[in-house]
């Protein structure tokens, strides 16, 4: 576009007749008009507001050291493996956690029935973890490690086997805890306890107690599914049950008002560990 201006000018610069002031001018335009093409319009109106060049002064010795850190720590091979430990872990706990709850939405539910009936749930529910819950937690344990070993080794058809041996040898723990749970009110009697609080819970635990077969079976299954990634299925099998649990004692003991009896039924291995 000024390509004809520039050739006038260019003409009357070659010109015998153009004076030295003529050319001078010509040749400042020339460079402005270069320097106008080279920065462009948008640079050329903006050259002067410009900031000046700064430099950054060395990072200090600490943030040279944490830098290093963070590279040392977000740069470790481990780090996937920690990803997938977290995600099982997480699982694992959730469906622990909501296991042990069942025991616990009983006591809340029954804190509407009275001080009496509160404090027979809480004894009843302290003798079935102690003497019931824990023993078959413990020799559940060992079924972690033989299921993780079994299903890594070349032999892994054979976890279906090891699952049946661990069911038939489980379910015999109940029948051991039989002789104390069918015989807790005048167990509780001999050691002072009040004579309306043993019989209820007393009560409370035989109508829990086919429960414990359930429970442990159902450890067991959670096991048997953890050890081969399969940790979703018993967390939300746990987390089915405990709405089981809830709404039926909110419906048979708050809404019915049924009584402390429907607490146990509710909580019992028809209903909520036989579901989980």
């Amino acid at each position: 576009f000024f390509a004809k201006p520039m050739f006038g000018r260019m003409s009357s610069y070659n010109s015998p007749d153009a004076s030295n002031s003529e050319r001078e001018s010509i040749d400042n335009n020339f460079d402005q008009t270069e320097e106008e093409i080279s920065l462009g319009p948008e640079d050329a109106n903006g050259a002067e507001d410009r900031p000046p060049l700064t430099f950054e002064t060395s990072p200090s010795r600490w943030e040279r050291f944490w830098r290093a850190i963070s590279r040392a720590v977000f740069t470790l091979p481990i780090l996937p493996e920690l990803k997938a430990l977290y995600q099982l872990a997480t699982a694992v706990f959730l469906t622990s956690l909501g296991q042990n709850c069942l025991f616990f939405e009983s006591n809340m539910i029954c804190g509407s029935l009275g001080k009496q009936a509160l404090a027979a749930v809480g004894l009843a529910n302290s003798v079935i973890y102690a003497l019931g819950h824990f023993l078959g937690l413990g020799l559940v344990t060992a079924c972690d490690t033989f299921f993780s070993q079994l299903y890594g080794s070349p032999s892994r058809h054979r976890i279906g086997m090891l699952l049946q041996k661990s069911v038939m040898i489980i379910s015999l723990v109940p029948l051991l805890c039989s002789a104390y749970f069918l015989n807790l009110e005048p167990l509780l009697l001999l050691i002072g306890t009040e004579a309306d609080l043993a019989k209820e819970a007393a009560e409370y635990v035989i109508w829990f107690y086919p429960g414990l077969f359930f429970c442990f079976n159902s450890y067991i299954l959670s096991r048997y599914l953890q050890a081969q990634d399969k940790a979703f299925i018993p967390l939300t099998a746990t987390f089915l049950a405990n709405a089981a649990n809830l709404g039926l004692n909110y419906l048979l003991v708050i809404r019915l008002q049924l009584g402390l009896k429907q607490v146990e039924m509710s909580s019992s291995s028809f209903v909520t560990s036989g579901f989980t």
